[in-house]
């Protein structure tokens, strides 16, 4: 967003206080505590970043977690359809969960993260199974 004289806003089009902002060279501004954690990222991060193995490491263990979100949400699929009790379930809380799930999807789709795509796929598809008996059973 250009401002007025040479000042840009990285912010799009949140105002423009001279105040709360540093002004660097050739248009961005920052507030002290962004051009903090970019240098510290710039400094510290990168080298993990480049480090495959690390990378590696980190990559599969969240791979994991992902797909352990969906794994413990079936307990309460199989507590729905066994129990055929859907006490104390909000099914907006659901729909949010697939509008979520939903989301993200697109999100990774767009970046062609696979990760991401197949996370979300199992949530909604989950959640799905837990609406579905809400309404089956309520």
């Amino acid at each position: 967003m250009k401002l007025p004289g040479n000042h840009y806003s990285i912010r799009g089009k949140m105002p423009f206080f001279v105040s709360k902002f540093t002004t660097l060279t050739k248009g961005d501004t920052l507030t002290r505590l962004e051009e903090k954690a970019r240098t510290f990222h710039e400094k510290h991060m990168e080298k993990h970043r480049n480090n495959k193995e690390a990378t590696r490491k980190v990559d599969r263990m969240m791979a994991f977690i992902g797909v352990m979100g969906p794994l413990a949400t079936l307990i309460q699929v199989v507590h729905i359809f066994a129990t055929r009790n859907v006490g104390g379930i909000s099914v907006y809380t659901w729909i949010g969960y697939m509008i979520v799930s939903t989301c993200w999807f697109v999100y990774g789709f767009f970046y062609k993260d696979k990760p991401i795509m197949i996370v979300n796929s199992l949530s909604f598809l989950v959640n799905s199974f837990i609406v579905a008996g809400f309404v089956m059973y309520h």
